[in-house]
């Protein structure tokens, strides 16, 4: 089985979509992973030996279709009701994968859903020859939360977000969740089936610790590992360090990516808003998973993950498993996972909306440091994590098509005809850019050049 997933090196970065998806290659040797890179040099044998990605896996690389330049506006016009941004967004990345694959042969294409553009996607695969038999939908979380949580809230994108989305559930061929809390709101948006798979599949290769550094009267450092955004969560964190008791504590630490809103990094910002609460702080950047787990969950510290919302949050899992304490939200799919399926596994589940009720808690679980520690590395020399078989995302892979195909063929209706005017104008474009660059040249050309110029040409 040859599946292709509609993703970027997660091999070489980090996030919890990209963690999912190079254990779910790792779990499932019997498929072949097909995936794409923006590194020229990754789909180089010599490099891929060297990242030592598994036998399975296989890079792709993406490039940039420049065929038709003015398909992304030409698209934008035929979505009045959508903001013009989205569909720049998910156009733009569903021309360019399917470039970049064009003429080739897949089982099933896996598609997160935070890149709605399934539509989009089997639009362009047709018109660029991708022979696909399934569009699987694999739920990770929903881009609307992001963007209703951002920093710069905007209510026209989440609109048009969700509108997407829906589409994309109705759209999709099979569609599957990885966390059981986030399962009961997919549930409430569409009545097509879907399937779930466990997260234990994902979840076996993490390996417990079995000894774990004394505390040596050395106060905890207080993390925040996740990216530096307003749907994980870090402005709530901030407001907790703030209101903690100093003596309690060593220094309070963050990693995690960086993005940027308005012209304006997330990082810049929460600088800004540490200092405003008058938190020292020290942010180390995006440290990949080895750095962390060695780094931060290995040692002496206490993790807060205080997310707005968050499907799963395989964080928490691999904090708490590497024997580091931890305070997670209960709008985290991890938290209540734990309490479901690991309850003799100690970790603080609070309520984001109450902060005073939190800052109590974490308070209380830093008094008590030392004995926290002691009593987590009790509980998990005496845990297994539960095991699962390998290649079990064949049978979800392999289950019944359900879709609306009215959707699809809607879309195509919609897209072919866009690719026919963007074609009709591209020579036109590409005069007019001619002519600009031609221009450009001539108001900053010498004279004597100028001169030589029009005899060469007048001739």
């Amino acid at each position: 089985m040859d599946v292709l997933i509609a993703d970027f090196d997660f091999f070489s970065t980090a996030g919890g979509g990209q963690t999912y998806y190079r254990k779910l290659v790792e779990q499932n040797p019997d498929i072949r992973f097909h995936f794409f890179t923006k590194n020229p040099y990754l789909v180089k044998s010599w490099a891929k030996q060297r990242l030592m990605l598994p036998a399975n896996a296989f890079p792709i690389l993406y490039r940039r279709d420049r065929r038709l330049p003015a398909l992304l506006n030409v698209m934008a016009n035929q979505f009045p009701s959508i903001s013009s941004e989205i569909i720049y967004w998910l156009v733009d990345e569903a021309a360019n994968m399917s470039y970049s694959v064009a003429g080739q042969t897949f089982d099933v294409v896996d598609v997160p859903s935070f890149r709605p553009f399934i539509l989009f996607l089997a639009a362009m695969f047709k018109y660029n020859g991708v022979q696909c038999d399934s569009y699987v939908l694999s739920i990770h979380g929903w881009a609307h939360k992001a963007v209703g949580f951002a920093w710069e809230s905007s209510e026209s994108l989440v609109h048009s977000l969700l509108a997407i989305e829906n589409e994309c559930l109705e759209g999709a061929d099979i569609r599957y969740e990885i966390s059981r809390f986030s399962l009961q709101h997919t549930q409430s948006r569409t009545s097509f089936p879907l399937e779930y798979y466990d997260i234990h599949n994902i979840l076996d290769s993490i390996s417990i610790t079995k000894k774990i550094d004394s505390l040596d009267n050395m106060r905890p450092d207080i993390w925040f590992p996740a990216r530096l955004d307003r749907q994980k969560g870090v402005d709530i964190f901030l407001e907790i360090a703030a209101r903690l008791p100093k003596h309690l504590y060593g220094s309070i630490q963050l990693c995690g990516p960086d993005g940027k809103e308005a012209g304006r990094t997330w990082s810049n910002r929460v600088h800004a808003l540490a200092q405003q609460l008058k938190v020292k702080i020290s942010y180390h950047g995006s440290l990949n998973r080895t750095q962390i787990i060695e780094q931060v969950f290995s040692k002496p510290n206490y993790c807060i993950f205080p997310s707005r919302y968050d499907s799963f949050g395989l964080a928490i899992t691999e904090a708490l498993f590497s024997g580091c304490p931890v305070a997670a939200s209960d709008q985290c799919g991890a938290s209540h996972f734990l309490v479901d399926e690991y309850p003799d596994i100690p970790f603080t589940m609070f309520d984001v909306n109450n902060l005073d009720t939190t800052v109590q808690r974490v308070s209380e679980d830093l008094e008590r440091y030392a004995e926290l520690r002691k009593n987590l590395n009790q509980k998990l020399l005496k845990c297994s994590v539960k095991s699962w078989p390998q290649n079990s995302v064949i049978p979800i892979y392999s289950s019944q098509r359900d879709c609306n195909l009215e959707q699809r063929v809607a879309m195509e209706k919609v897209v072919f005809p866009a690719i026919m005017l963007a074609k009709s104008m591209k020579k036109p474009f590409l005069i007019a850019v001619i002519l600009r660059v031609w221009y450009l040249f001539k108001s900053n050309c010498p004279e004597p050049l100028r001169r030589i110029l029009r005899q060469i040409f007048t001739k």
